[in-house]
């Protein structure tokens, strides 16, 4: 019985307890934080748009507009942020395209050409898709002695963008008297582009024609205006049908001056031709140097990379990594692409070394030690700035999430084996453009 009562006498007390905090709570003003009936709604102009190419550029095709956000007194500050996004990205990337808009301006428009380069250029869409675009305004208050909660709303948007005026082609090929071997060779499409076609191929002193197929005709990608060999310049081109009697027309090709392998590349989307001599230093692969262990006390190690191996949570965290075996582009052989399974291990935390496994003497006094990728150059995610304007200084651990579809800067060195990019587990192509520091990451 003694405890029943002391139980009750606790109850009591804690009753009481609870009574006189209610009692100086209702004494607290707290209607700044509980008076937020909101106010603004927000609508787009269309749920669907279809890009045209030959809009006016300073026509708007897609408008976002919204109501005003609920007054408050004159001691704030309201301002409008928009922001547009590919839904996929959960407005979490680097390329979230951010608009400051003052109060009294309730709407956000847009133009084919900005959208066209919004899916297609920042965010690496294929033309052939519809995007799925994520449109976001929040109303924010500041200044005023208390916090003010902010308004939000979010509205989804289709956009098919725009087929350019390519040169269209269902085979090309690459013939001529300076072509050696078969007189025609197939060349095929980069994995990393979809308009662009690639090859090395073995020439000699001649004129090298591209004739390819389109929904069966014959026609000849041509040198809009001369022929003569400039080697690595990207020359513009256009589309000369067949003769009569099936031949090449005449200024078809492109003088070849010497024998040996060229690099030919064919841009269907910029119409333009580029061929690279053999000597040419762009067909050279990339290399870095590096200190094994970030340790400036051994001796530098040099790569040539054409191969990489994942790192981290998405390779189980083993240490000799995961061979992802790319595959090196016909285009560019600084641009690699793993085309492979899905990235689904773990928390997809992950970076890229340029080795596996190696023994290594690295003071020179012959005692080899063995490395792995934890000790080896990584490519790995700058920092970003939290509203993604720019890269802040490098550094080691950080964790950055990705935005598929979407070029970001990357760094590499054995200094910042402890930066991450955060994969999508549904992640199964990756472009690695090693040229100019740029990583792709998709879904396919």
């Amino acid at each position: 019985m003694k405890k029943i009562l002391l139980y009750l006498g606790a109850f009591a007390l804690s009753v009481a307890g609870l009574s006189s905090c209610a009692d100086n709570y209702d004494e607290y003003d707290n209607s700044w934080l509980l008076d937020n009936d909101e106010t603004m709604t927000l609508e787009a102009s269309t749920t669907e748009v279809s890009l045209v190419e030959d809009t006016p550029a300073d026509e708007p095709v897609l408008t976002f507009n919204w109501t005003p956000a609920r007054e408050m007194s004159d001691e704030y500050v309201l301002t409008y942020v928009t922001m547009l996004d590919l839904k996929i990205n959960e407005f979490g990337s680097s390329s979230v395209k951010r608009k400051v808009l003052d109060d009294g301006v309730y709407s956000c428009s847009y133009t084919t050409e900005e959208l066209q380069g919004f899916i297609v250029d920042d965010w690496g869409q294929s033309v052939s898709e519809v995007a799925t675009l994520s449109f976001k305004v929040i109303a924010k208050w500041e200044g005023g002695s208390k916090f003010v909660m902010p308004e939000s709303r979010t509205v989804e948007v289709e956009v098919l963008p725009y087929k350019p005026a390519v040169f269209d082609a269902d085979i090309v090929y690459v013939s001529g008297s300076a072509k050696t071997g078969i007189s025609r060779q197939m060349i095929d499409k980069t994995l990393e582009n979809e308009y662009v076609y690639a090859e090395i191929v073995n020439l000699k002193p001649g004129e090298l024609t591209i004739p390819v197929e389109y929904d069966g005709y014959v026609q000849y990608i041509s040198p809009d205006e001369s022929g003569a060999f400039q080697d690595g310049v990207a020359i513009p081109a256009r589309m000369l049908a067949e003769t009569e009697d099936g031949q090449a027309p005449e200024a078809a090709g492109w003088e070849i001056p010497e024998s040996g392998d060229y690099r030919v590349v064919i841009d269907m989307l910029n119409k333009t031709v580029t061929i690279y001599s053999p000597e040419n230093e762009f067909n050279k692969p990339f290399e870095v140097t590096w200190q094994p262990n970030s340790n400036a006390d051994l001796t530098p190690i040099t790569t040539v990379v054409t191969n990489l191996w994942m790192r981290g949570a998405t390779a189980g965290w083993a240490s000799g990594g995961k061979d992802l075996q790319l595959t090196q582009s016909k285009a560019d052989p600084q641009i690699l692409v793993y085309r492979g399974d899905a990235i689904n291990n773990g928390d997809g935390r992950t970076s890229f070394s340029v080795i596996s496994t190696y023994e290594y003497d690295g003071n020179g006094d012959g005692q080899v030690e063995s490395y792995n990728v934890n000790n080896a150059a990584q490519f790995a995610p700058e920092r970003i700035d939290p509203d993604g304007n720019g890269v802040q200084e490098s550094g080691n651990d950080y964790t950055q999430e990705l935005a598929v579809g979407t070029w970001m800067p990357m760094s590499v060195g054995s200094d910042i084996r402890g930066n991450y990019w955060k994969c999508n587990k549904s992640t199964n192509f990756i472009v690695f453009d090693l040229r100019n520091m740029r990583i792709r990451f998709e879904i396919k």
